[in-house]
């Protein structure tokens, strides 16, 4: 069900998805050439374009009768990003006749062996349904040309407002990177700043350190020097008594 839908896709929206394989090229140039910035703005890209079109690819299952249901989403935005990773698993996703669906680990090449089903022919006017499906009870109903093209137009909407949306959330992504460049230059100048009298700080402590040593051992030498003299001024005391003794 999740390849019927991709193969939907490819026919009611086929300019998106030539869309989304032209991006998967420039990922995978951007990976190669190892283009950091030009890679992550792809990959935003990429999220926000699999994303609305695996919702698109629900919403024609619905329409066209044969609704899926999250899982099968899953596997339609799955195949996409195989489609994205690997240009054999593109070409097998353009060619609009996937009999399962893809799926890439991250390594390596996505492996399409069985994916593709040989071209069938049907009578004129009849629509590919799901293997193992029968139409709804009653019959389905067959689009015309206005809805078809009005089908059209909404997913060209849907694409162009996913890719607003994924241009905007770029733009507020960079001017947070800016804002955070210039708050982290301002802070940055601020410890500087703090820095300089911290260091003056410890230097002046350091001086009164060294000075307080050099007063305490001032001080130890002049007491010192005070009780030497004071020996001294007794002995010309003593020295003066004796001599007036011997004078008398």
């Amino acid at each position: 069900m999740s390849a019927w839908a991709v193969n939907l896709l490819v026919r009611e929206r086929a300019e998106d998805i030539d869309r989304l394989l032209d991006l998967g090229e420039r990922l995978r140039e951007a990976q190669s050439a190892l283009q950091g910035d030009e890679l992550r703005t792809l990959s935003r890209q990429r999220t926000q374009v699999v994303s609305a079109l695996a919702r698109q690819g629900r919403r024609l299952a619905h329409e066209a009768g044969h609704p899926i249901g999250e899982a099968a989403e899953r596997e339609v935005a799955g195949t996409l990003e195989a489609a994205l990773a690997d240009p054999d698993a593109a070409e097998a996703v353009r060619s609009g006749r996937l009999a399962t669906a893809l799926s890439y680990s991250g390594l390596g090449a996505v492996d399409i062996s069985g994916a593709v089903a040989a071209p069938a022919p049907r009578s004129s006017g009849e629509r590919e349904r799901p293997s193992g499906k029968q139409p709804a009870r009653g019959g389905r109903r067959e689009a015309t040309p206005d809805r078809r093209r009005a089908e059209i137009e909404q997913g060209r909407r849907d694409l162009a407002d996913a890719e607003d949306e994924a241009r905007r959330f770029e733009q507020s992504e960079d001017e947070a990177r800016r804002r955070e460049e210039e708050a982290r230059s301002r802070q940055e100048a601020a410890d500087e700043r703090v820095m300089r009298p911290r260091d003056e700080l410890d230097r002046a402590r350091q001086a009164a350190a060294s000075a307080a040593g050099e007063l305490h051992r001032a001080s130890r030498r002049r007491e010192r020097a005070e009780r030497d003299t004071a020996t001294a001024r007794r002995r010309v005391e003593r020295a003066r008594a004796r001599l007036d003794r011997l004078r008398e």
